[in-house]
């Protein structure tokens, strides 16, 4: 799974991304290399939705958006300046 800020919400120098495994293994990229084009079928979460997708689920708050492993409970926080393991 894959979330990542990008433009317009920041400079394309300064996106950041962040890849979950299903086994929980949390894969970060900064700057360019995580700019792309996301999929058609990409959703975009409101403030206090959730959506699961197979082993994940991810809620937006209005800090970041929190995913997770749901069998494991591992994860991260992606706001707007960093991504945090959880």
């Amino acid at each position: 799974m894959f979330c990542a800020i990008e433009p317009p919400k920041v400079n394309a120098s300064k996106a950041i991304g962040a890849t979950l495994t299903p086994l929980g293994r949390l894969l970060i990229c900064h700057g360019l290399k995580c700019v792309g084009n996301a999929p058609q079928s990409a959703r975009k979460l409101r403030y206090g939705h959730s959506i699961s997708y197979g082993p994940f689920r991810c809620t937006a708050h209005r800090r970041g958006v929190h995913c997770i492993v749901k069998s494991v409970g591992s994860g991260f926080l992606l706001s707007r300046t960093s991504v945090t393991p959880e």
